[in-house]
């Protein structure tokens, strides 16, 4: 067809021309648009996960401050192991990019998580005076062990470095701590342990005390805490982080509304796990998690469901009003629940 034909043509159908045109326009914003809304639905999605999930973990330190008391009895060496990973053990095969690098630190420590100090002349704290002197007349101590060199706080040496490690890249690795408290039981005489990376990853931190085994207490020496950082604006977060710690008891329960939160699939199957109908709470799914000998502490990745927006004391197991998380130990293994 030659180019005059082609106009006389088009001339003749320019209405149908000018509909052609308008819809191939049309397609193309369109496909644009949904292009834009998932490449930031994407980014959203990576840098909230890049925030929520930890990839220097431990069993008992965690990113935010607080107390934990191990609970023995009496005639029990008060000794536990402190482990820290370069991996989340929900999804092992995911490791720090790049290694990580950090130092381990011990401090004496009230269980209200502040530093002791040692007694100054005019001293005006009676109390405080008295616990720390306590501390060198009776040859109390803590001592952390890398399996290699052992570190002690005693006398007036109440802080150190126990040392500088470096974690690798290419195959997961676990670094163990043995700590060993010679103080009496129920005391106010803790350590404060500090791993501090060199990058980007969050520095761990747990205050840790020891606890006679026959205190009464609801979840019998096992702990539920969110992990994640509360200073920071929750709508920052997809996901949100809760580290199970402790010993005793036969069987954990975790439970949620499943309205509102979804549990990580990985931890499930990592750990053999499955989620079930919470009995008489429309809505609820628990999990029962068999208490193990070898294993002291659990972490459990939590998605919100249905574009839900909680706030930090929904998230709170520990908060009586309106949670959407509750922990429990029960005392007798649970029927089913675990294959």
């Amino acid at each position: 067809m030659s180019f005059k034909k082609f106009l006389k043509a088009l001339k003749a159908n320019w209405i149908l021309a000018w509909l052609i045109t308008a819809v191939f326009i049309l397609v193309s914003i369109v496909c644009y648009a949904e292009y834009e809304e998932a490449n930031t639905r994407m980014k959203r999605v990576f840098v909230a996960s890049k925030q929520t999930t930890a990839l220097f973990t431990s069993n008992y330190l965690m990113s935010t401050s607080y107390h934990k008391d191990v609970r023995f009895n009496e005639d029990d060496t008060k000794q536990i192991v402190v482990y820290l990973r370069n991996y989340n053990i929900s999804d092992p095969n995911k490791l720090h990019e790049g290694g990580v690098s950090y130092t381990l630190a011990a401090t004496l420590a009230h269980k209200s998580t502040a530093e002791y100090e040692l007694p100054r002349e005019g001293d005006e704290d009676a109390a405080a005076s008295w616990a720390a002197e306590e501390w060198n007349t009776r040859h109390y101590s803590i001592s952390i062990s890398d399996g290699t060199n052992i570190t002690t706080l005693s006398g007036d040496t109440i802080s150190a470095t126990v040392g500088a490690y470096t974690m690798s890249d290419s195959v997961r690795q676990v670094d163990t701590y043995t700590v060993t408290f010679n103080v009496p039981l129920d005391s106010d005489y803790c350590v404060t342990l500090e791993a501090t990376p060199t990058d980007s990853a969050e520095k761990l931190t747990a205050t840790i005390g020891v606890a006679s085994d026959q205190d009464d207490d609801d979840n019998e020496g096992w702990t539920c805490t969110l992990a994640d950082n509360q200073a920071v604006s929750i709508d920052n977060y997809d996901a949100f982080n809760y580290i199970i710690t402790g010993n005793g008891g036969t069987s954990l329960k975790f439970s949620y509304d499943s309205t509102q939160l979804r549990i990580s699939p990985v931890f499930l199957a990592y750990n053999n796990l499955r989620e079930e109908e919470y009995s008489g709470r429309t809505g609820w799914k628990t999990v029962d998690i068999p208490v193990q000998s070898d294993i002291n502490s659990y972490d459990i990745q939590m998605y919100k469901e249905n574009g839900s927006s909680p706030s930090w004391s929904n998230l709170n197991p520990k908060d009586t009003t309106n949670r959407w998380v509750e922990f429990e130990v029960v005392t007798q293994a649970p029927a089913g629940g675990n294959e």
